[in-house]
């Protein structure tokens, strides 16, 4: 599903630049191998996160002199540095958020793909296994001196890269540090805005009921320097440009008053005549549910 709803925006997208493919973010739950193997073919750069515990391998620099030939080399454990060799890039840059960022990144890993599809089924006692296809990229780690607001310590993040053009280490860690922004703001749509709360039985209706919440979101975005800045007891005060959505949504209220309406107030008109006597509700149709995990 995701695979399908990337080609669906690249088709609709304008052209990027010469060398400049755009870039997509994943979070931990998404397969890497099975999102770059549906996206092998598609200008697209795929950047999603790994849990620590992760495990790649190289390429294999020997084979045995009989048997098959190796298709494994050398183990690269994430939370374990004996088995790290040497980084094939490193990259360093000053954030005035996040302080000194480190990247350390090895070209040419990949992991051991699972066959998810064939698990729980009945194999022929006579077929033939195939070899799973192996799928190479880079393994990112970054390492930054502190976070935006100082709650923890922070953590070295991993990263999978994967890209029909070399990377510049810049623009992903733009793209890495954006992935949160987003983030919350899908949450803000989901417990604020009450995205998934209405029961919509066509999908059409749901993009309807999605455009009208991007509708209502920018209208926050534009009332930014019109409203008072109504904060928690906790919270600290905030300059205009800083100020969050839900900040401003507790401030709408009285933006409200000197606005005017486009359309004119309803009038009632006579009885709704209902549902005719005798006439039952057809079921609605169902659709299948997207999972993340297989």
């Amino acid at each position: 599903m995701a695979a399908e709803q990337i080609r669906s925006l690249l088709r609709q997208a304008p052209p990027a630049a010469e060398g400049s493919p755009p870039i997509f973010t994943f979070d931990a739950g998404d397969d890497s191998v099975q999102l770059s193997l549906a996206l092998a073919d598609e200008p697209a750069c795929l950047l999603v996160r790994l849990r620590a515990g992760r495990c790649f391998y190289t390429d294999p620099t020997s084979h045995p002199p009989t048997g098959r030939p190796r298709r494994h080399g050398a183990k690269f454990v994430c939370n374990d540095s004996a088995t790290w060799p040497e980084p094939t890039d490193l990259w360093s840059a000053e954030d005035p958020e996040y302080g000194h960022v480190e990247l350390q990144a090895w070209s040419g890993l990949h992991p051991i793909p699972q066959q998810y599809a064939e698990k729980g089924t009945h194999a022929q006692p006579h077929a033939q296994p195939h070899a799973r296809p192996l799928l190479r990229g880079t393994l990112i780690r970054w390492e930054v001196k502190r976070l935006p607001r100082p709650t923890k310590t922070p953590v070295p993040l991993w990263f999978w890269w994967w890209a029909p053009t070399p990377p510049d280490w810049a623009v992903v860690w733009q793209a890495s540090t954006a992935r949160f922004s987003l983030a919350h703001t899908f949450r803000f749509f989901k417990h604020t805005r009450n995205w998934t709360t209405p029961t919509l039985r066509q999908p059409a209706a749901a993009d309807r009921w999605t455009w009208r919440l991007l509708l209502a979101s920018v209208q926050l975005r534009l009332a930014r320097d019109l409203v008072a800045d109504v904060r928690l007891p906790w919270q600290r005060p905030l300059p205009p440009e800083r100020r969050t959505p839900a900040r401003v949504r507790r401030g709408f209220a009285s933006l409200l008053t000197t606005l005017r309406s486009p359309v004119n107030v309803p009038q009632p008109w006579g009885r709704s005549p209902g549902r005719p006597k005798g006439k039952r509700s057809q079921p609605a149709q169902r659709f299948p549910a997207v999972k993340l995990t297989p």
